[in-house]
């Protein structure tokens, strides 16, 4: 055991004395300006429940508790979330990319699926893209961690984030908030609810968020990293009766700004490139000036833009019949984004025979595409209610184009459609026996069916040829012609948990957890050889979690500790590897099933209210996985010789992260009332790619973050907010491209110090 081991039986011993997971802001004033532990009811087992109930490590935040803590968007989420790391994709701002206990897609590629899913109103979101800009008018964040695969029906190894929009209601009730800050930033958001009748109500918000960005391009003086986006979302919950609901959701969502920039980190003076006089040496005076500039500014190239339109209907129906509910959730989206971006961040190009002049490496990306998804429920109670169960079958289906052209030792263009539908059924119950009590047992099992289809043209323009040709070769090494190829895939898997809980006493829970996921194999968009497998085998983990709940109140003082420990058995996993092959000057990206890995780790979240007034909370996550085996292709070659694959670390997986938050009231009576909040986030080290390159890693890093909040200014509905973020200015890196055979790593970056004013105003 190695987290270190002492770790490990360290967050064991908690969970097994107390229990496991924590809502990590749990607590908000009452009605008399008193700090409370907040009664969070989640629905990670597709039914609302309390989070203290659930034997599932989760981390819940009520809308308000985003606000409070400054979360404007989903990446921002890593601060109050242990094990969670979420950052801009390689596809940039627009495309988030989710870590959750170790398990990341590092591309957002229509051909593979994700380790973590995010679920908007109980519909599956596949492509990340667009995600950043719904981010608006919610009621609750949950964070899901661990595989998620029998009640839900988007296999994940990692875990799942569940967006819940808030639902109309009928009461009459609108508000706006206002927002300015630095770097040209404006904002404006809010929501009209109005019950139509008593049986009908409707719920309309939007949102718009500028900024002109904080990274200075030397070559073109234009402004990256900025944003302009805004999201629509309109709900109807119908009521005909008291045993039927029918809740429809509509969202439309844009994103469009100068892309995001790409700063040249080190320079290998032996890679590939060295070929070629002259550019090391170019790329070294192009660091050079770039750390003389000031951390924010880069050398690109490319006419940087990410846009990114999405839209999506969904239909959540349920019909109570005696003690049984039926529920139907349909739900469709389309995706439409483009993007481009200069990876080698310097600005340097070569000149080819055939080419003409290139850059080291840039890329332009496309991916259009649309989803269904339909599930159908059965819920219902027996055995004087100490059974409960669910039941259901789950459909989905996706078609997506995706096109990436790049410049990278010439020119090349990998282009597909693919089809991905998946169909499942399921079943969970619980059981509270009657014997001892507080004693129960939850068992569930889904087997699911997987089929994919992938139409590919792959091109590729050495720098000598005159034009772009063929890339896709059949097994003896001949050009197929025409440049086309289908490929398929097809499979099914089950997966199944088993748990017992054991409710020691009314606020203390303590679980034990065994749970099987998978997350499906898939197509190839870049193979080019028959002989180099145009598809990948499903990955699979098995996954033991102790977890312990409970809160305890003397009088004003309370506490709330929830902490989990896991250890996890990871096989055929999927790993995306950038590498030279050895004798060749062309970059190749292939997935590849690594063998097998152990992954563990823990999180202990932590609200302890000492004072009416006073709120502290805070979290420790660790991750530690490690490689069992890794056999290397004959044809890779390695960054460092003679030090195997299976030696590394896992990709965008930092090892530790940790944050204390601060939160302190001030009644004023009539006037309302002061509220005080500061945030410290660390986290760890981690690598930018799985083959861990020589100066390959992301620093590790820490970030302060404040605000002060005056609530019902003079007893009005009005109130005024002031925030900072990354108030110490601290310079680090958020996400990355390492191709240091090739000759170089570049890196994303993070936001400097950031503050901003706003003004909400609620009519009630």
């Amino acid at each position: 055991m190695n987290m270190g081991s002492r770790a490990w039986w360290v967050v064991a011993a908690v969970a097994a004395a107390t229990g496991s997971t924590v809502d990590a802001v749990a607590a908000e004033p009452a009605v008399d300006g008193k700090m409370v532990l907040e009664e969070v009811q989640v629905t990670a087992r597709r039914r609302e429940e309390s989070v203290q109930s659930v034997p599932v490590a989760i981390t819940s935040l009520s809308g308000d508790a985003l606000v409070e803590a400054s979360v404007q968007r989903f990446e921002e989420l890593r601060f109050v979330a242990p094990s969670l790391q979420i950052s801009p994709s390689p596809f940039g701002n627009a495309v988030p990319g989710f870590t959750l206990r170790g398990q990341r897609q590092l591309e957002s590629l229509a051909t593979q699926d994700p380790s973590v899913v995010v679920y908007l109103a109980d519909v599956p979101l596949m492509r990340p893209h667009g995600t950043n800009s719904s981010f608006f008018d919610i009621a609750s964040v949950q964070v899901l961690k661990g595989p998620q695969g029998t009640l839900f029906g988007r296999n994940t190894t990692g875990g799942a984030v569940l967006v819940t929009p808030n639902r109309p209601g009928n009461e009459t009730d609108a508000a706006i908030s206002l927002g300015v800050g630095n770097f040209g930033r404006y904002q404006g958001d809010g929501f009209v609810n109005v019950g139509l009748s008593e049986t009908l109500s409707v719920r309309v918000a939007g949102q718009y968020t500028h900024s002109d960005g904080y990274t200075k391009n030397l070559l073109s003086g234009k402004t990256l990293d900025g944003e302009g986006s805004w999201g629509v979302r309109a709900g109807v919950l119908w009521k005909p009766t008291e045993k039927v609901e029918s809740y429809t959701l509509f969202q439309k969502t844009h994103f469009d700004a100068d892309a995001s920039g790409w700063r040249l980190f080190a320079v290998n003076p032996a890679g590939a490139y060295s070929a070629f006089p002259g550019v090391v040496a170019a790329l070294q005076a192009s660091l050079a000036r770039q750390n003389a500039a000031g951390y924010h500014t880069v050398e690109n190239d490319q006419v940087a833009r990410e846009e990114a339109s999405t839209w999506s209907v969904s239909n959540t129906t349920s019909v109570q019949l005696g003690g049984v509910t039926l529920k139907n959730i349909a739900g469709f989206r389309e995706v439409d984004t483009f993007a481009t971006f200069d990876y080698d961040g310097s600005g340097v190009r070569i000149t080819g025979a055939g080419t003409g002049s290139v850059s080291l490496f840039n890329s332009q990306n496309t991916l259009d595409g649309h989803q269904f998804s339909e599930e159908l429920q059965v819920l219902g109670t027996a055995v004087d209610d100490r059974l409960n169960w669910i039941g259901g079958l789950f459909w989905f289906r996706e078609r997506n184009y995706d096109d990436q052209r790049s410049e990278l030792f010439g020119r090349r263009a990998n282009v597909g459609t693919g089809t991905n539908e998946s169909k499942s059924a399921y079943a969970q119950a619980t059981y509270k026996l009657a014997s001892v009590e507080g004693l129960s047992f939850t068992a569930g099992y889904r087997h699911t069916w997987d089929d994919r289809e992938l139409f590919s043209q792959n091109q590729i323009q050495a720098l000598t040829q005159p034009a772009l040709v063929c890339r896709l070769r059949s097994a003896t090494g001949a050009l197929l012609s025409p440049c086309e190829r289908t490929s398929k895939y097809s499979d099914n898997a089950p997966t199944y948990l088993a748990s017992v809980e054991y409710q020691v006493q009314p606020e203390t829970l303590l679980y034990a957890a065994f749970r099987h996921g998978y997350r499906s194999g898939g197509l190839q968009l870049r193979a080019n050889l028959d002989t180099e497998r145009p598809t990948f085998d499903p990955e699979t983990v098995n996954d033991v979690e102790l977890g312990m709940k409970s809160t305890l109140h003397l009088g004003p003082t309370q506490l709330r500790v929830n902490a989990a420990a896991f250890r996890s058995k990871y096989k055929d996993i999927q790993r995306t590897l950038s590498y030279l092959p050895v004798g060749s000057t062309t970059l190749s990206t292939a997935v590849l099933n690594a063998a097998s890995a152990r992954i563990t780790g823990g999180e202990v979240e932590i609200t302890f209210i000492p004072t009416d007034h006073l709120e502290l909370t805070g979290f420790y996550g660790r991750t530690s996985p490690k490689y069992e085996s890794f056999p290397t292709p004959g044809t890779i070659t390695l960054p460092i010789p003679g030090v195997p694959l299976s030696a590394n670390n896992f990709a965008m997986v930092p090892k530790s992260s940790t944050s204390f938050t601060a939160r302190y009231a001030v009644p004023l009576g009539a006037a309302g009332e002061l509220g005080f909040q500061a945030n410290v986030y660390h986290q760890a080290s981690m690598p930018i790619n799985d083959i861990n390159d020589p100066f390959g890693d992301i620093d590790a890093y820490s970030v302060v973050n404040a605000s002060v909040e005056w609530r019902g200014i003079l007893g009005s509905n009005l109130d005024l907010r002031a925030y900072g973020k990354n108030l110490g200015n601290t310079e680090y890196a958020t996400g990355g491209v390492s191709v240091w055979t090739t000759g170089f790593i570049a890196h994303m970056l993070g936001a400097p110090r950031t503050y901003g004013l706003e003004a909400r105003y609620r009519m009630r």
